[in-house]
């Protein structure tokens, strides 16, 4: 006789518990898999360097850690001096072959973003500086979080998932990365494939012009539309791939995509 009232608790147990998970994985797909905690006011800084108008008054905060994920590219050179790295940025650009010069010292001259470590070995053995030949470099998305005050519902419901679908539109290029030459692409397996990326990375940019016309984003308004510009000029040049399926293309297709990986960190670097 006690069978049934403990398979109505089972049952109801099963039912809460695939709740959540449901809840947990369709928040994930939405907001690119990040995840809230509190943390007391010792445990890190005030976002900006300053402290939010909308703080609470425990003077807790929230962390939005999103998904890490590695990728690989070509460090050409490193500089101490940031005009060394921009000459020799000019030089390769030139021959077709675009970089990103990371913002602090050393200054490094980064090529390409992809998945594959071993396709770029080549590409790193072919570019020589000072009689030195360039090294293939392990890189992380996501090695910073985005720290907020608790109490700030605007960054959490509307930067914070802005941050997130970046991060997804990262993952899902560097998924398709798998080189920087041209003829690892078969063009009727990719094309629609970069097509797809441009227009998430188009929304996501109308997503953060929006963001950054609201009047509460005003301390974090201009780096929203840096990430903004990002996403777009990313979704421009693979446009232009999709139009002109050439290595050049292609390569100038990932310096974008490293360009947003740059000013993503610097972004979420900003709030710690």
């Amino acid at each position: 006789m006690q069978r049934q009232p403990n398979l109505k608790r089972f049952l109801s147990i099963f039912v809460v518990v695939a709740a959540v998970v449901v809840a947990s994985l369709v928040l994930g797909q939405v907001i690119g898999g990040f995840y809230l905690v509190n943390l007391t006011k010792d445990e890190i800084v005030t976002v900006n360097g300053s402290k939010s108008s909308e703080q609470d008054s425990s003077g807790k905060k929230k962390v939005l850690r999103l998904k890490k994920f590695a990728f690989y590219t070509v460090q050409v050179a490193a500089f101490n001096q940031q005009e060394e790295a921009l000459s020799l940025g000019r030089k390769l650009a030139e021959k077709s072959l675009p970089v990103v010069i990371t913002g602090e010292p050393p200054h490094k001259v980064w090529l390409g973003f992809v998945n594959n470590q071993e396709k770029l070995l080549i590409l790193a053995n072919s570019i020589q500086v000072n009689g030195q030949k360039s090294i293939v470099v392990k890189g992380e998305v996501n090695s910073i979080a985005f720290k907020f005050a608790a109490g700030d519902t605007f960054a959490e419901k509307e930067i914070a998932p802005f941050l997130g679908r970046i991060s997804l539109c990262l993952e899902k290029g560097l998924l398709l990365y798998g080189s920087t030459g041209i003829k690892d692409y078969p063009e009727s397996d990719y094309k629609g494939k970069f097509s797809l990326l441009a227009g998430e990375l188009q929304e996501v940019s109308t997503m953060g012009l929006n963001i950054a016309r609201q009047e509460k984003a005003r301390e974090t308004a201009q780096g929203i539309l840096i990430l903004t510009e990002r996403c777009r000029d990313w979704a421009k040049s693979l446009e232009q791939l999709n139009g002109q399926w050439q290595e050049e293309k292609l390569i100038l297709s990932q310096q974008q995509a490293l360009a947003l990986v740059e000013d993503f960190h610097r972004f979420l670097g900003n709030s710690n």
